[in-house]
Order: structure tokens, then C-alpha cells, then sequence
């Protein structure tokens, strides 16, 4: 009768670095180790057999970076394929066996990803082949690819846009910067210039915009957030303070492999007394930026 080993991957993580947090498929949350680009992944892989012996064709750890679609069919490509070499063929006799592993300096040029169309994940599979059949066990791990403080800061413009609607309403609406950390905070006003009894409610949202190349485009309200219940007057000033940091947003992607982009926009919505709505929107750039100071694994590879 055949028994099957169990196997368990364990992650050397950062010494400091916060984990990465992602939904599965069932909107759970999920607690990765993170890594940057060009960094060592190293670990160790346990397995367990029941029987006295276990006889394999090999076994054998790959890292692997893919992107999939979320269609009925899950389509998915990759775009990075390590494989290592954990023992070669022949037969594991100790109840338990563990092995080490190391790739080193490897190239990950996207972030995990987790979205509406498409996903972008990093995962270590342990392959062993048995006589009858390969056996396969996962574990995912989390890329995250924070950019420097200075590049937050260089050429980030305020956004203004006028809004008019017919002769009752002109307002001016104004953000300090275009730019902002996915956990900053964004600042601003809306001004009153011209208005009559007729707006009751305005409110902001930030919209994110997956772009599937080639193919469709998928809008999702990541959050909204209520500046004004009622009718201001005319030369009313409201101030804008919205903390990004409660939701789960992610960098700007313009281009991950040539497979898809994901945008954000800001977007002023404006109700009338009849519930008629107006909006006006414009896109604003996320970047990553590290938390605190960590202690990077330097490379072996010269």
C-alpha cells in the first residue's frame, strides 16, 4: 500500500520585516514572509515518511513566479522557473529527513498581487517522483517592492480640477499632492464658488483600475469616504483629510509583464436632491515605502 510522505517548507524570513498580507480565494486573509527583488530565499524542507523506507526518483524544490487569470479555466503562465535539487534517487530510510535550500539573488521583478482579474503569486513547490506518480507540495511566499522616500517626493504636483454642473454649482477641488505612500494620507479642500440648494451629499472614492491587456477592464470601489451631508453655501470651505492606511491598496502597476496594469483614481462624487449623481475623477500614483529599518540578507553570489 502506498504511503505518502508529509512535507513541510519552512521560510527563512528577514530578520524585522513585517509580513506581506493577502486574501486567498476565499477573501481570507493570509500571513507571507516577504521578500525584495534580487534577495536570498533560503529555507529548509522536512519530510516525514510512516513506513520504514521510502523509495523516490528524485525529489526537488522549484521557485516559481506566476501570473494567473482569474477565468473559469484559471489560465496562468510563469515568468520565473528555479529549480534545486534537494536529494537525488534512492531511498529515504529516517522517519524524518530535512533538507536545505538556497536561491540566491533572485530576480522578482513583480509584487504578489492578488486581484479581481488577476493574480500575481510566488510559490515553492516541492516535487517528489514516486513510482506511480509526482507529488507536489506549495508554500507561498510575498514580494513587495518598496521605492525610496525621495522617489515619493519628486515631481508630485497638487491635483485641482473645477467642477460645473449647468448654472447652480462651481466648486474647485484640490489634493496637495498626486503622489502618495499606500498608507499616507491625503489632503486637501473643496471650495464653494457658486451653489444652490440642489447638492445635498458629496462623497470621495478611490476606484482601482485593473487592465487586463488586450482584453477588458475591471473597476472596483476600494473605499469611500463622506466629505459633506447637506447644502453648503456659497465660499464654503471643506477640508479634506482621508487616511489611506485602513484599506488594502497596493502600489500603481503600469505594466507587469505585459500582462496587465492596475491604476488608482480619486473620485468626487456629487448627489443631487433628485439622487442624480456627478462625478469627476483623477488618477493618483501609490508607491511602496519600507516601514522601518531592516536587516537585508546580502547575497553569496559574486
Amino acid at each position: 500500500m502506498f504511503s505518502k510522505p508529509t512535507v513541510e517548507i519552512a521560510v527563512d524570513e528577514v530578520p524585522g520585516r513585517r509580513p506581506v498580507y493577502l486574501r486567498d480565494e476565499d477573501y481570507k486573509k493570509m500571513k507571507l514572509p516577504a521578500f525584495y527583488d534580487k534577495e536570498n530565499v533560503t529555507g529548509e524542507v522536512q519530510i516525514s515518511i510512516s513506513s520504514r523506507s521510502f523509495s523516490h526518483n528524485g525529489i526537488k524544490i522549484m521557485l516559481v513566479g506566476i501570473i494567473e487569470n482569474n477565468d473559469e479555466g484559471k489560465t496562468s503562465s510563469q515568468f520565473i522557473t528555479l529549480t534545486k535539487e534537494l536529494d537525488p534517487p534512492g531511498t529515504l530510510r529516517n522517519q524524518v529527513s530535512k533538507f536545505k535550500f538556497a536561491f540566491s539573488n533572485v530576480e522578482m521583478d513583480y509584487e504578489s498581487y492578488r486581484g479581481i482579474e488577476v493574480n500575481v503569486r510566488y510559490l515553492l513547490k516541492v516535487i517528489i517522483s514516486a513510482s506511480l506518480r509526482n507529488l507536489t507540495w506549495e508554500r507561498e511566499i510575498g514580494v513587495i517592492k518598496p521605492e525610496r522616500k525621495e522617489v515619493l517626493e519628486s515631481l508630485n504636483d497638487p491635483i485641482k480640477m473645477e467642477v460645473g454642473i449647468g448654472d447652480w454649482l462651481h466648486l474647485s477641488f484640490e489634493l496637495e499632492k498626486s503622489k502618495y505612500a499606500t498608507k499616507g494620507t491625503c489632503t486637501g479642500k473643496v471650495t464653494f464658488k457658486k451653489v444652490n440648494n440642489k447638492l445635498k451629499n458629496m462623497l470621495l472614492q478611490i476606484i482601482r483600475r485593473e487592465t487586463i491587456i488586450g482584453a477588458y477592464v475591471d473597476n472596483t470601489v476600494i473605499c469611500k469616504y463622506e466629505i459633506m451631508d447637506g447644502a453648503p453655501f456659497k465660499n464654503d470651505t471643506i477640508p479634506i483629510r482621508f487616511f489611506l492606511t485602513p484599506y488594502e491598496l497596493t502600489p500603481t502597476y503600469p505594466n507587469v509583464n505585459n500582462r496587465f496594469s492596475v491604476n488608482y483614481f480619486i473620485n468626487l462624487v456629487l448627489y443631487d436632491d433628485n439622487d442624480k449623481r456627478y462625478y469627476k475623477q483623477h488618477e493618483i500614483i501609490l508607491y511602496r515605502i519600507p516601514r522601518i529599518p531592516e536587516k537585508r540578507k546580502k547575497s553569496t553570489d559574486q
